[in-house]
């Protein structure tokens, strides 16, 4: 059964994805000097989709059925913002959700502006900044800080474990998604493909 995001939730990922958007300034350079410039961004941005654009696995055998993943809802969404880029320019890893993953929850690039939020906030959930795990270390991820981390309240992390032979990304509230594709490589950051869509339970945060 296909689910519904209530309004509750949302308005919590909407409040997230407010901290998040903050949050980028501090995985950019210190001083101002140092920072990149908007032209910078702006074409990192640029390569990084038209990468992910046309990616192709010629051979791995962790891709499901040896198929490249659908990855329209995430593609859109990195379109519709920028404050991921600082996270991910300079050293990441990145655990990208497949359209399969988001039409379990409702979510198509048809309706993917009034669930912007959500969509930008589980991005943020999967996302390792500051460390590149390829492939052949992704067993090394055990309770790595996701971007998170830094949420008052909410000190997540990502583990990645082995069962029977299918490599599971596990998120700090217990939801868990399989890894289907790997080493998608762009610049200093490196991504790997789930099948599900990997968001915090509600629990894991303090009510008000």
């Amino acid at each position: 059964m296909k689910k519904n995001l209530t309004t509750r939730f949302k308005t919590k990922m909407s409040m997230i994805f407010t901290a998040l958007l903050l949050m980028a300034v501090s995985f950019s350079c210190t001083s101002i000097e140092e920072q990149p410039t908007l032209d910078e961004n702006a074409m990192f941005k640029k390569a990084f989709l038209e990468e992910l654009e046309n990616l192709n696995f010629t051979s791995n055998p962790n891709a499901r059925n040896g198929k490249v993943p659908s990855l329209q809802v995430t593609l859109a969404a990195l379109r519709m913002t920028d404050n991921w880029v600082p996270a991910v320019k300079d050293r990441a890893t990145v655990f990208m959700a497949t359209d399969e993953a988001y039409a379990e929850l409702n979510i198509t690039t048809k309706n993917l502006a009034e669930n912007i939020d959500f969509v930008m906030a589980a991005i943020g959930n999967q996302v390792i900044s500051g460390k590149k795990f390829s492939g052949d270390q992704l067993l090394d991820i055990k309770e790595e800080a996701n971007l998170f981390s830094a949420l008052a309240g909410a000190p997540t992390s990502l583990t990645v474990t082995n069962s029977n032979g299918q490599l599971v990304l596990n998120g700090f509230c217990g939801e868990n998604a399989n890894i289907i594709g790997m080493d998608f490589k762009a610049t200093n950051s490196v991504t790997h493909f789930i099948d599900r869509v990997l968001f915090p339970d509600l629990s894991c945060f303090p009510t008000e």
